[in-house]
């Protein structure tokens, strides 16, 4: 196969720095992966059950998806989701993404690589 075109890193890989003296490391995951513009950061801790953050939901209160109709976030999605081995997802999200610019999805889709794990599918629009 070929490679991938993303990076890929176990936590334990990422040295982590201790945050204001507590129990929480720090792990700097886009200075590891070499991203400057933006990134995350992940934190951890030594020890099973110490405090980390506060339970909470990411998405409670926001609209998913956050910008319905979006064909550029929808064509997205479907190519995210091709290479994840999710055709039903990335068929859906395909056509929908279709349905809002069906001018210049075609040629987004035409030799995009992330949708060839569904070219063949039953439903490829193209």
């Amino acid at each position: 196969m070929g490679e991938k075109p993303f990076q890929a890193a176990h936590i334990s890989q990422i040295d982590g720095r201790l945050v204001d003296g507590g129990p929480q490391a720090r792990r700097p995951v886009r200075e590891y992966f070499d991203i400057g513009a933006f990134g995350v950061n992940a934190f951890t801790v030594a020890e099973a059950g110490e405090g980390l953050v506060e339970a909470h939901d990411e998405l409670s209160g926001m609209a998913w998806p956050p910008y319905p109709g979006n064909a550029g976030v929808l064509y997205n999605m479907a190519c995210v989701e091709s290479l994840e081995g999710d055709k039903g997802a990335a068929l859906g999200h395909l056509r929908e993404a279709l349905t809002g610019d069906p001018e210049s999805v075609p040629g987004w889709a035409a030799d995009d690589p992330d949708l060839d794990p569904i070219r063949t599918a039953d439903g490829f629009p193209f």
